[in-house]
């Protein structure tokens, strides 16, 4: 199989999606985001599910840059 390196789609791989929705029911690779790291999926769901003035809790400890991000 030929691996080709470099850049790939914003929302990660389209077989590496396909292939994480295989693990649930009722998702389609096309429901899935592929993120860099840990920070990246936290700033990208807290920018898509809060509003500025929302309220978050967190606990403590946690993963160490979710308080710099929330």
């Amino acid at each position: 199989r030929r691996v080709r390196l470099g850049y790939t789609e914003t929302r990660g791989g389209a077989e590496l999606r396909a292939e994480i929705a295989t693990l649930y029911e009722r998702i389609e690779g096309e429901d899935v985001l592929v993120h860099a790291g840990a920070q990246e999926a936290i700033f990208g769901f807290m920018n898509a599910a809060l509003e500025p003035g929302d309220h978050v809790v967190a606990h403590w400890p946690a993963y160490a840059s979710l308080h710099e991000v929330a």
